[in-house]
């Protein structure tokens, strides 16, 4: 019974062992396989006649053939699975070779104190040298007329640190007298007890001309701005005194000779004295847009009562609202001091009360209300009139977003430079305050909240 459990444990190792065996040969064709492949068959054989046929002559059973048998399985066994965990090695050093040879990226290697193991086929191509250039000598050596030579120095004293994962960008003079950017990366690696460094080149000399050929673009560009903003501030303040003088003459014949004009004279000094008005504000925007962008529009910060300075605004609006049929309706009371410049604050207000007006059509109503938090006060105006949409409320407050609205149907004033809500947005948040804005959609009204701190930290 023991001898028939030894024998069967043996063809079990035996088919096992050629099993294995087999899988190596298939893969590589291997002669040491095919020759364990036929010792392991001629074994199994033998111990299948132990097994099965006990009248053969030429055998001797005893104990020492069945342990003998079993240890030769054991040993043609695990012969096998060297040879395969050998194989699999073999195919993954196969695969690694693959990789760092065909990389397309130069990879060099060498130990900690410089001297290169080995590098790829792309580092040949990169610095135009032979790999026999590079292995068995030192690194230093092939950067020797480069600041990179002191730099690699620097990098491997870090060593201990591992500390290789900011790139080093430079420029590099070929053999064949060109001149590229390289980027270098480095890693470092342990190898049983020694250590290695590997080094990554890459070859950016095209994404350095295009970073040149940005940097110049954008230089030319701010130049451009410069010269763009001091032709505004230039235009503007040579336009603010003929301005001036156009819109207070006509201003002066409205109000004093109004009686002895004609109809026709008066309509004419009207439009002149509307034309005045409006390159004046045009002038007086351009001139703040300008301040603005130059961090020159300064904030003269004073405690107020903010809700006195909203009565004075809504009432400079009576007779355009008069004249539109528009129905004002204000809701708030008392008083509320605020840290504010109080002419910005009014150029804000009036602003919106302008728009608002301008948006809405006649009989419709306009909304003046005050809400009072706990750390601030917002001030809301809302109006009945054009609305916006989504892409509208995108545009709102950016230099210049005046919104076009052509064959809409409906009585409203579309007249604007588009930098009325761009300089108040800037004002409020001058004063850590913010503007928001809500709208459900075309022709359902629009809200304008302005909120302001009750108590302001000067950012001037």
């Amino acid at each position: 019974m023991l001898e028939f459990f030894m024998n069967s444990i043996a063809i079990c190792l035996f088919i096992v062992g050629i099993f294995i065996t087999i899988i190596i040969f298939v893969k590589k064709n291997s002669a040491t396989s095919l020759f364990l492949i036929s010792l392991m068959i001629s074994c199994l054989f033998y111990s299948l006649g132990n097994l099965f046929d006990d009248s053969l002559k030429w055998r001797d059973a005893d104990d020492f053939v069945n342990v003998f048998t079993i240890v030769l399985a054991t040993i043609l066994l695990l012969i096998g699975i060297v040879v395969m965990v050998e194989q699999k090695l073999k195919d993954s050093e196969e695969m690694f070779r693959h990789l760092f040879e065909d990389a397309p990226y130069s990879v060099i290697l060498f130990d900690q104190n410089g001297l290169i193991n080995n590098c790829n086929f792309a580092t040949e191509n990169l610095f135009i040298k032979k790999k026999e250039d590079f292995i068995g000598k030192y690194i230093f050596e092939i950067f020797e007329f480069h600041n990179l030579s002191i730099l690699l120095k620097n990098k491997l004293e870090l060593m201990e640190t591992n500390d290789f994962k900011e790139p080093i960008e430079f420029n590099f003079l070929r053999k064949d007298g060109s001149k590229v950017w390289l980027n270098l990366q480095l890693s470092s690696f342990k190898i049983y007890n020694g250590i290695f460094i590997q080094a990554i080149f890459r070859n950016i000399t095209q994404q350095k001309r295009i970073e040149i050929l940005e940097k110049e673009e954008m230089r030319k560009l701010k130049a451009l701005d410069k010269m763009r903003a001091e032709l505004i501030r230039r235009t503007s303040h040579e336009f603010k005194t003929p301005l001036n003088s156009i819109f207070s003459t006509s201003q002066y014949l409205l109000t004093n000779y109004k009686d002895h004009l004609n109809n026709d004279i008066l309509k004419l000094i009207e439009i002149i004295n509307r034309g005045g008005l409006r390159l004046t504000n045009l002038t007086k925007n351009l001139l703040d847009s300008f301040n603005l962008e130059t961090d020159k529009l300064k904030l003269e910060k004073k405690k107020g009562d903010i809700i006195r300075l909203i009565k004075e605004c809504a009432s400079d609006f009576i007779v355009s609202i008069r004249n539109r049929e528009i129905f004002l309706k204000q809701d708030f009371t008392g008083e509320i001091y605020i840290d504010m410049d109080r002419n910005r604050v009014a150029q804000v207000i009036l602003n919106l009360i302008s728009n608002a007006i301008k948006n809405t059509p006649p009989k419709g109503l306009i909304y003046i209300s005050v809400q009072l938090e706990n750390n601030y006060v917002d001030i809301i105006i809302k109006d009945t009139g054009i609305g916006l949409t989504k892409e509208e409320k995108g545009k709102l407050f950016k230099k210049f977003g005046k919104i076009e609205r052509e064959n809409i149907g409906m009585n409203i004033i579309t007249e604007g430079s588009g930098l009325g809500l761009y300089i108040s947005k800037k004002i409020i948040e001058l004063h850590n305050g913010q503007i928001l804005v809500e709208s459900e959609g075309r022709n359902k009204g629009c809200t304008f909240i302005v909120r302001m701190p009750i108590n302001s930290s000067d950012k001037n």
